[in-house]
């Protein structure tokens, strides 16, 4: 077989800001597209107690807005559009959970490990998150998320557990401190200079 080595792409680590007093609320952060899971999140938005936050664009937003209008929750769903980067550690850091529910389009989707999964995890973010293999294998060491495929039945019970389980949550939020020691590009780069040297 080929050898091959897995370099991911962990956040460079860096403090956090304070998180903004205010009231709770869910946060979507990333592209606005097909497969992300969003159609199913704004679905499930009627049966949670909770405002969502989205905060990137993309070609399904105006869908997303329709959507969210015609479902009665566009009191609960707030579309901030693209941010500058700088300005989203406040908005992470600050939130309840975190959404993070591809859908299973194909092997690049189903063996993916989004952005959105370590910058949540680096601000202490409990996460909502699909049962993928790459992200099963981060669970098992580190329990950071609750897992939900991108239906919105399995959205709202996510939301729930979390909002209902406090220990659990508090476990979670915990966990994320830790993972985020380990899950940063420091170490990461160690891998990939090892591929260098290999080629080298």
């Amino acid at each position: 077989g080929v050898k091959f080595h897995v370099v991911r792409n962990c956040p460079i680590q860096k403090p956090m800001p304070l998180p903004i007093p205010g009231k709770p609320y869910l946060l979507y952060q990333g592209a606005l597209n097909k497969g992300r899971g969003l159609e199913a999140l704004v679905a499930a938005m009627p049966e949670i107690d909770m405002h969502l936050k989205i905060a990137g664009s993309g070609d399904i937003e105006e869908e997303l807005k329709a959507q969210a209008a015609d479902l009665g929750v566009l009191d609960k769903v707030s579309f901030l559009g693209m941010l500058d980067p700088a300005d989203l550690p406040p908005l992470t850091v600050s939130a309840f959970a975190g959404i993070n529910v591809s859908e299973n389009l194909g092997l690049s989707y189903y063996y993916s490990l989004n952005n959105k999964y370590f910058d949540y995890v680096h601000a202490g973010l409990p996460a909502i998150t699909n049962p993928f293999p790459e992200y099963m294998a981060l669970e098992e060491k580190y329990p950071c998320s609750v897992y939900a495929t991108s239906a919105s039945q399995e959205i709202v019970k996510a939301v729930n557990l979390l909002l209902n389980d406090k220990e659990l949550y508090q476990k979670l939020k915990k966990n994320c401190l830790l993972a985020a020691r380990d899950l940063v590009w420091s170490n990461e780069e160690k891998t990939l200079l090892t591929v260098y040297e290999e080629i080298v």
